[in-house]
């Protein structure tokens, strides 16, 4: 897409890991595109799911 408009696309991904750390390395230095925030996904499952404190 980008060659064929010759500009910068938003591009949003995916890559289900709730590792943070293997989200930034999949992204790379200079990252094209953007991914969604899996961990933070668990994470509000998780207390959405908890039992109360």
């Amino acid at each position: 897409m980008r060659c064929a408009t010759g500009r910068e696309i938003f591009t949003v991904g995916e890559y289900w890991s709730g590792d943070v750390h293997a989200l930034v390395d999949y992204l790379g230095q200079d990252a094209p595109m953007s991914l969604f925030d899996v961990p933070l996904h668990y994470k509000l499952f998780s207390a959405s799911t908890a039992g109360e404190p």
